[in-house]
């Protein structure tokens, strides 16, 4: 073969090698996004369902705390409850007592009357 019809052989085998390099780049370029994308796709998944944990445990928070409002209310409702029963119960023992000296003396009228007959 000649000198110009190598080079050109040359020439046109260092294009083809090109060629194959970019085809094989452009293949890798390819795949990369889709990866990416997919991996963006999970990823945002994922952060939706992290941003819904994070609304359902401030929701949870809410209701403790306005549970422990209402426990805090009852409480003080049961105190003064108790307090008031505690009176009542005295008052009860304080009527008992007065019955029964009342009934003391009524019984000790009765014999003075019945011996007086």
């Amino acid at each position: 073969m000649n000198q110009p019809t190598e080079d050109r052989l040359k020439h046109l085998e260092e294009e083809q090698r090109q060629l194959k390099e970019e085809v094989r780049k452009i293949k890798e370029q390819q795949t990369e996004p889709i990866k990416i994308t997919r991996m963006e796709i999970e990823m945002h998944g994922a952060r939706a369902d992290i941003l819904q944990i994070r609304e359902s445990q401030a929701d949870l928070r809410d209701r403790l705390i306005e549970h422990g409002s209402r426990l805090s209310s009852i409480e003080t409702k049961q105190d003064a409850h108790t307090e008031v029963l505690g009176k009542l119960v005295d008052l009860g023992e304080e009527t008992k007592a007065s019955q029964a000296e009342q009934g003391a003396k009524l019984d000790l009228i009765l014999k003075l009357l019945q011996k007086g007959e």
